[in-house]
């Protein structure tokens, strides 16, 4: 006969088991088998591009201000030419009322269209029949076919941890877009799979798509998909939960080298590397690069067949800089090319107002509201009520470079807002290499 207390060890013990065997799961199902040998192809067609010889340097807002909190920004551009730029936007991260916002660049008028709403968590949920809580991370690519694929993030329970991605396609240049389709990731549940780098495309017309996780651990993996967004398989880039949101610049055929943010809190704070030499089959056991990370995001893109760049917030302790990095040796050394947003110390409430736009260098033209409007909208969301001191936080940098050789740098302002910089292969090349050492700000100091 059971008595109530085996009955409590039996229990314990399944309990444990059913616990231990989806950790075993969840770590273990990793297949490449569906890879096949297909070198990268982006190197290419970046290698191909024409250059505009011209040195430009300009910086936009792309946002309207329609919601209190904007965030993660997107970009590509369309076979049409234009480059149209995708984000989420709400009253605050995670909110259910968030929804992906879009609005496209043209290059001849230069000017953007004024942002329009894309997706809401509703129209996920009913296309995909499922309860959707909230909508995060947008990445965009363009196929070979000229299709804007969108992956984005959303959550059904939970936080973050129990994301899954997304996809929509648009076969006109962004004029209407397919339903909502959930990408199948994982066999666990299906959950806690998340974007943020740029997709790679291979020669063979397959995607590498970047992800991390943030259940069980914190660790990146590489997805292959067919041309449908199908996952074919997925190679584990880290392990353990130290570095997430991988950026994946192809070096040439068959190599590649993934930058991704730190999120140990042990000292030294630096950005994770790790490489592969099979097309993203393999990685290298990940080291720690020499470019200062607390914790937030990369972008990058390539330059040429030689130049790699990144946007980094280049300091251990906060997100109050953002600056543009160059690599000529495949990724091993890096120089600060410009202070995109130089490091600000924190300010008082009364002091951050004034300050908040006092020195920035957009055009009236291209700012989507009155100074003194963008200035209290970023005043609202920086300064908390109650706490003595206003930050500023630049971060989420998302880096594109177009067929005409220019490049296009999207980031958050100050959470309020996407802020555009341009900027030619010119004015690149006329940029020094800075020593990156003398970035890295101290807690408070400037």
């Amino acid at each position: 006969m059971t008595t109530p207390r085996t009955f409590r060890w039996i229990s314990a013990f399944w309990a444990l088991f059913f616990v231990g065997s989806l950790l075993v799961a969840f770590h273990h199902q990793v297949s490449t088998r569906g890879f096949a040998d297909a070198p990268f192809a982006i190197h290419f067609e970046s290698e191909a591009a024409p250059v505009t010889e011209e040195p430009i340097y300009q910086v936009r807002f792309i946002s309207d201000g329609l919601t209190r909190l904007v965030h993660a920004a997107t970009a590509v551009q369309r076979p049409d030419g234009a480059i149209q730029a995708f984000w989420f936007g709400g009253s605050r991260e995670g909110h259910a009322d968030v929804r992906i916002f879009t609005a496209a660049f043209d290059p001849d008028l230069q000017q953007w269209t004024e942002e329009t709403p894309l997706l809401t968590r509703q129209e996920t949920a009913g296309a995909e029949r499922r309860h959707v809580r909230k909508l995060g991370n947008p990445v965009a690519t363009v196929d070979p076919q000229g299709r804007i694929l969108l992956f984005y993030v959303s959550v059904s329970f939970g936080g973050w941890s129990g994301s899954s991605i997304n996809l929509v396609v648009s076969e006109d240049n962004g004029q209407t877009w397919s339903k909502p389709r959930q990408l199948i990731t994982s066999p666990f549940l299906n959950v806690s799979t998340l974007v943020k780098g740029p997709v790679v495309h291979h020669a063979d017309g397959t995607m590498g798509l970047p992800v991390y996780h943030e259940f069980l651990g914190k660790f990146s993996e590489y997805l292959r998909l067919d041309d449908q967004g199908r996952v074919l398989g997925k190679s584990r880039i880290t392990h353990g939960r130290f570095a997430i949101q991988p950026v994946i610049f192809p070096l040439d055929a068959h190599r590649a080298v993934a930058l991704m943010r730190n999120t140990d809190s042990d000292k030294p704070r630096r950005a994770w590397a790790s490489r592969t030499k099979d097309g993203g089959r393999t990685w290298s056991a990940p080291e720690r690069t020499k470019i200062m990370n607390r914790n937030s995001a990369l972008g990058g893109t390539l330059g040429d067949v030689t130049i790699l760049l990144t946007a980094a917030n280049v300091t251990e302790y906060n997100r109050s800089s953002l600056a543009l990095l160059r690599s000529t040796d495949q990724g091993r050394g890096w120089a600060v090319v410009h202070d995109v947003e130089p490091h600000q110390p924190p300010l008082s409430p009364e002091e951050f107002p004034e300050a908040v736009t006092r020195d920035t260098p957009v055009l009236e033209e291209d700012m989507p509201l009155s100074p003194e409007t963008v200035s209290a909208a970023a005043t609202e969301i920086q300064c908390e009520p109650g706490r003595p001191i206003c930050d500023f936080r630049f971060d989420y940098p998302w880096l594109l470079r177009d067929a005409k050789g220019r490049y296009h740098l999207f980031y958050t302002w100050n959470r309020a807002f996407i802020r555009h910089v341009t900027f030619s292969s010119a004015w690149l090349k006329s940029r020094p290499d800075l020593p990156l050492e003398d970035r890295a700000y101290q807690k408070g100091g400037s």
